[in-house]
């Protein structure tokens, strides 16, 4: 999602692979975009005193490094000709994905320079050498598993089952599907690239998903939202969410989001806090203690004697086996009487009634 410099005339737009901005798109704002340290667009420390300025012209991308050696899609480049129409650029230690509007940057990844390919060639030659020579010293007729086997048992090995491995006509490798940690798909990346498979990574996981969707909810007025994962491409959003013209707003960028098939609000809280005050109530508490909710949580906070101390836990403790995923937190210390200051009078009794509490 492009979250910086959002121009709609500027048909280009770049997503970093690395660094501490990887994974941010930005559009080139109006043409022009500068990278570096002193008087740049975005400021990012490079591996030389310079900048570098991408910019557009007859609707094709040009990059200006200076003196710095720029490569595109792994190979040295020209910096007078124009970029090709989306790629990998890589220059002064900063890696980036550029491409048209409609252009999915979130598949690219940094290439694996040509020499890494023959010394991986020669590993690789040294190891079908020694499996030959130990399968024709043993007798045994089994031959040397061919990469798409070993990608499938590296999956397999790595407890990914919802990813799906596709092989392309020019030999490279379709990654598409979801996982539980990015972590996890990190160390699959690793793999493939120290293997020398070219590759393009489509693949959701549930960790970055639910934080693209808790930005979503804390840019649009959601600060105390929670986000939990369902299943692939689905989330449950803890929060007391009503159907107004605040969440009609926040439903389209959800639905922008790639890879979120589904999501669920769940109003759980309100119906635990409603669950607290009527114990408390019932148990005569009120005015004692006071309850308020922290996020998932409820802290219940009053300086009491023993026997009501002993009421109380006898309250929480029914109240857990009730609803064992319920969050209490008790605190000794004297109810806050804030509320107070927005009544006419003080607080002379409370009252439950079939539309609420009072």
């Amino acid at each position: 999602m492009a979250y910086l410099m959002v121009n709609p005339k500027s048909s280009w737009k770049i997503r970093f692979l690395g660094h501490v901005l990887q994974g941010r798109e930005v559009w080139l704002n109006e043409g022009n975009l500068s990278l570096g340290e002193k008087g740049c667009d975005i400021c990012i420390p490079l591996a030389i005193n310079e900048k570098i300025i991408l910019r557009e012209q007859a609707d094709s991308l040009f990059v200006d490094a200076g003196k710095a050696r720029v490569r595109v899609n792994g190979r040295r480049f020209n910096p007078n000709k124009p970029l090709p129409s989306s790629g990998v650029l890589q220059v002064a230690g900063v890696a980036i994905a550029f491409g048209k509007q409609d252009c999915e940057l979130a598949d690219y990844q940094i290439p694996v320079s040509r020499s890494g390919y023959w010394w991986l060639a020669g590993v690789f030659l040294i190891f079908i050498g020694g499996m030959g020579v130990l399968l024709s010293i043993s007798g045994q007729p089994e031959t040397v598993n061919d990469l798409p086997l070993r990608v499938k048992f590296l999956l397999d090995k790595s407890n990914i089952h919802y990813v799906r491995a596709q092989w392309k006509e020019d030999g490279s490798l379709q990654l598409s599907g979801y996982c539980s940690s990015s972590e996890q798909m990190q160390k699959v990346r690793a793999t493939l690239e120290s293997w020398g498979v070219m590759y393009r990574d489509g693949v959701i996981c549930d960790d970055l998903l639910i934080r693209e969707v808790q930005d979503v909810l804390i840019k649009m007025g959601y600060p105390h939202a929670e986000v939990s994962s369902e299943g692939p491409g689905s989330v449950l959003i803890h929060d007391d969410i009503q159907m107004d013209q605040q969440w009609r707003k926040v439903q389209p960028l959800l639905a922008d989001i790639p890879g979120l098939l589904h999501w669920q609000i769940s109003h759980s809280h309100q119906s635990q806090g409603d669950d607290i005050i009527s114990a408390i109530i019932e148990n005569g508490l009120v005015g004692l203690v006071n309850v308020t909710p922290m996020r998932r949580s409820f802290v219940i906070s009053g300086v009491l004697d023993e026997s009501h101390q002993r009421i109380l836990q006898e309250t929480l403790a029914a109240l857990k086996k009730k609803d064992p995923a319920l969050s209490l937190i008790y605190q000794d210390i004297a109810p806050s009487h804030d509320e107070s200051k927005y009544l006419p009078a003080p607080v002379a009794g409370f009252v439950q009634s079939r539309h609420g509490n009072y």
